[in-house]
């Protein structure tokens, strides 16, 4: 059986949601499929796929055209009628590519709600990974829906599968599957025994600055971190951040220089997630910082929760709905005020001696590799 996965992603890119398709991808490998992954030629870049995710694992990959190099940055109104246009012609080329392999045994994998639409009267079982519900997307899955009845819809969060009911779709062929995070990796950098140094308490920020063009507020925080650290309410920490691109690290660099902020805070590039894992491992208190919007509370699941969950971390984070959705005994919250965020930095150093049992069997559940298993046994269901 093969994976054809079909997305309007660009590959690579330092973006999570790259990362989480790649992931799928791999997982669907190590279950034996046949994985091709088919994406619109839309961005110039020398970066080898496979070594910038370290792959190891052979699958097909696959360019469609695109009508010209467009990465759609400003948030306008032309911008954002040449991304439908461009995102349903893809859809149509994919649609001719599809029926020219129809004879070959596979499943539709794909996160477009256009591929949806465009892919809906073929013959083949559809998996439709949901991240977001637009007016466009809601239309496009009610007319899918009522056309083949052999689609999963995997929705990220609780408030997509309410959506899906709402529009008529079977709950048999709903999965609410949250973001995940790589069992496997964790399991062999676990290996290596790594040692916290409790001498110096250690903060990490993994990511992006903003999300959905919205900040996430970090400037705010390493000014809560500042106010502390001259108060003397806080001595030998570090706070080290991750940047998913040179772009933040400029960003935050200048930041830093400008309001004279040195020593406890290092501003880092991209690491690889196996290198990103290790620090992890090395770290105390993970920072989840969102801001309180709708888009945010209706449709964000964090990969860093997971991934500092499986790590063993407290984690901080804003008072927002995804990251209040789970029973994690070392998660603390704040507002986005420095006086909210002061008061959580210095609880959760007090609670980081406190033994707060999690079992990991309960993370587990959250892994790509249980992820992509249940999304088999859904659609070898119907």
């Amino acid at each position: 059986m093969q994976i054809i996965y079909a997305t309007y992603q660009f590959f690579p890119d330092s973006r999570t949601n790259t990362f989480q398709s790649i992931s799928t991808i791999k997982n669907f490998i190590e279950k034996k499929y046949e994985v091709e992954l088919v994406y619109p030629d839309r961005k110039e870049t020398q970066n080898d796929i496979k070594e910038f995710y370290e792959i190891k694992s052979e699958f097909k990959i696959t360019k469609i055209k695109h009508s010209k190099k467009f990465e759609y940055k400003a948030q306008n109104f032309l911008n954002k009628v040449v991304y439908l246009c461009n995102h349903l012609l893809f859809a149509s080329r994919i649609k001719k590519y599809l029926k020219a392999s129809e004879n070959r045994n596979f499943i539709l994998y794909t996160r477009s709600p256009y591929v949806l639409f465009t892919s809906r009267n073929i013959q083949k079982k559809i998996i439709y990974e949901i991240h977001q519900i637009t007016k466009i997307a809601k239309f496009f899955i009610w007319l899918s829906n009522k056309k083949n009845k052999k689609i999963v819809f995997v929705a990220l969060t609780p408030f997509i599968k309410n959506d899906l009911c709402n529009l008529g779709v079977n709950e048999d062929n709903i999965l609410h599957l949250e973001t995940g995070y790589d069992e496997n990796l964790f399991s062999e950098i676990e290996k290596y025994k790594i040692v916290r140094n409790n001498e110096i308490i250690r903060f990490i920020f993994g990511g992006s600055l903003e999300i959905s063009g919205l900040s996430k507020g970090l400037e705010k925080i390493i000014l809560a971190f500042n106010e502390l650290v001259k108060d003397e309410k806080l001595t030998k920490i570090v706070f080290s951040i991750y940047c998913s691109n040179l772009e933040d690290k400029n960003k935050l660099d200048s930041f830093l220089k400008d309001q004279q902020i040195k020593d406890f805070v290092h501003i880092h590039n991209r690491i690889t997630s196996k290198e990103f894992y290790h620090q992890l491992f090395s770290s105390h208190v993970g920072l989840i910082p969102l801001p309180d919007s709708e888009h945010v509370n209706k449709f964000s699941s964090s990969m860093k929760f997971f991934e500092y969950i499986r790590a063993g971390l407290v984690i901080l984070g804003s008072n927002v709905e995804p990251n209040k959705r789970f029973n994690y005994n070392k998660m603390l919250f704040f507002e986005n005020n420095l006086d909210s965020i002061k008061k959580a930095i210095l609880e959760s150093v007090n609670i980081l001696d406190i033994n707060k049992d999690f079992s990991l069997e309960n993370i587990r559940e959250y892994s790509y590799q249980n992820r992509v298993q249940k999304t088999i046994d859904k659609i070898n269901s119907i």
